[in-house]
């Protein structure tokens, strides 16, 4: 009984220490009409690759891969207020559906945190701290194992065109958006297991 008190609190309290750091209230970049349509395909992409068996994680997971995938696209940034009002529903639908996962989802976040800040300081700058906070959420949202392939297959993905690039010598020093490739890993999850990998 006291454990599903405990764990809401201390997400609670990881929120007030973290928040301060994060510059949630700045505005972030206008889309325009092309952009919120692209946003709109994707969420309905989405929708029908998860079909009715849809649960609120996933459609959670939807709305924060498509609105991260189209932000990386236009203006090569993922907005902090997304990730964390996305972050805070997150744990809102945990809490309501899958309470007694709360702290191993916690926990998931947080090692793909760390994973994910690896990477992005070996890989000098490839990764942006918006890439490294959108995959913090990913396991949030869809635990340890799950959440970890899902990243690990976007990178899969990532690296089909970044060799074209290299191979043809059109980029070498190009920098590709990586929330579309998490998009696309999110998709082929979602066709492949008929919308049952949460």
């Amino acid at each position: 009984m006291y454990y599903y008190l405990f764990v809401p609190l201390l997400v609670a309290l990881g929120l007030v220490f973290i928040l301060p750091f994060v510059p949630v209230f700045s505005q972030p970049p206008r889309l325009d009409r092309s952009k919120l349509g692209l946003l709109v395909v994707g969420l309905l992409l989405w929708t029908a690759a998860g079909g009715a068996l849809s649960t609120p994680r996933q459609l959670l997971l939807g709305v924060l891969l498509s609105a991260s995938a189209v932000y990386d696209l236009a203006a090569r940034v993922i907005p902090n207020r997304l990730l964390a009002v996305l972050a805070v529903l997150a744990v809102g639908v945990i809490y309501a559906s899958a309470r007694s996962d709360m702290l191993n989802l916690v926990l998931a976040a947080v090692v793909c945190l760390v994973v994910m800040t690896i990477l992005g300081i070996a890989g000098r700058g490839a990764l942006g701290a918006g890439d490294v906070k959108l995959c913090a959420v990913i396991g949030l949202l869809l635990g340890l194992d799950t959440g970890l392939a899902l990243i690990a297959l976007s990178f899969l993905l990532l690296m089909l065109p970044a060799i074209y690039f290299v191979v043809s010598g059109k980029g070498i020093k190009r920098h590709l958006p990586f929330a579309p490739f998490v998009w696309a890993a999110g998709m082929l999850f979602q066709v492949l297991s008929g919308g049952r990998f949460i």
